[in-house]
């Protein structure tokens, strides 16, 4: 009986080492590509050159890009890469609004508020016809972009390159060069 006991206890012994092994060979695969996905996104943010901009944070296991605190909108460069804040003049933007319409005028004074309210900001839609600026969170399916036939215009934190995937073509066609 005593041998049995030990025997059995080797084997269980012997058989977790197996399944743990088992466990730490599967996961290496997907460790692997993870770590080659994050390696392309770091290498792809700084070819559009927006990595002065911005920085990285994580919370609760979300990965958040936002503008460093120090930061400025800067303007875009037509001879150089996509950089700076993504302009969409001729165009609203619906959908996740952080506030209300907000009476701030000029449109700068709205990317201003949208700069200090922090992370959660994503841009700014500012209506010209009434003066007012709508703060745009960064839940991005839940976002509307229409057309405009007044000088209403839509400012997305962050490169050009940054939202091309989000916005429309035409949209992205317009970008910076407002």
């Amino acid at each position: 009986m005593r041998f049995t006991l030990h025997f059995l206890s080797f084997f269980l012994v012997l058989l977790a080492g197996e399944t743990i092994a088992r466990a730490t060979n599967a996961r290496q695969p997907r460790d692997a590509a993870l770590s080659a996905l994050l390696a392309k996104r770091q290498t792809n943010r700084h070819e559009i050159g927006i990595r002065s901009y911005l920085k990285k944070t994580v919370k609760r296991g979300v990965e958040d890009e936002q503008l460093d605190a120090r930061s400025t909108y800067p303007k875009c460069k037509m001879a150089s890469a996509r950089t700076g804040y993504a302009h969409y003049p001729g165009w609203k933007l619906v959908g996740d609004e952080l506030s209300g319409a907000l009476p701030v005028k000029p449109e700068s004074a709205c990317i201003q508020a949208c700069n200090k309210y922090g992370a959660a900001c994503s841009g700014v839609f500012f209506d010209s016809a009434k003066g007012k600026c709508y703060l745009k969170g960064t839940r991005t399916s839940s976002w509307t972009f229409s057309e405009s036939v007044s000088e209403d215009g839509v400012d997305l934190v962050g490169g050009c390159a940054l939202w091309a995937n989000i916005v429309t073509e035409e949209m992205d066609a317009v970008c910076c060069r407002g």
